[in-house]
């Protein structure tokens, strides 16, 4: 699973904080991966300045630069799995 990215405006962002922990519980309850997406894309000035810039939640071509960043890994390993499911 991964987590929403931040929006702009803190009132929202307030909200998607709480989606955000509460979709990492569940993920651990079910024992399925999480990726905070969250955590280090708000740490990420570029990021904030490109959907501020725009309509307030897409970001900008190094905004999702980074989020593909932050995904990959995590999207390298399932697809690891994935492959040595097929050599059965």
């Amino acid at each position: 699973m991964v987590g929403p990215p931040v929006p702009a405006d803190e009132a929202h962002r307030r909200r998607v904080r709480r989606l955000n922990t509460d979709l990492a519980l569940v993920s651990e309850e079910r024992a399925a991966p999480f990726v905070d997406l969250m955590t280090p894309i708000e740490a990420d000035a570029r990021w904030l300045d490109e959907p501020a810039a725009g309509d307030g939640y897409h970001p900008g071509t190094v905004g999702y630069r980074t989020m593909a960043d932050v995904i990959r890994p995590a999207f390298t390993a399932w697809t690891a799995i994935v492959a040595g499911l097929d050599d059965r």
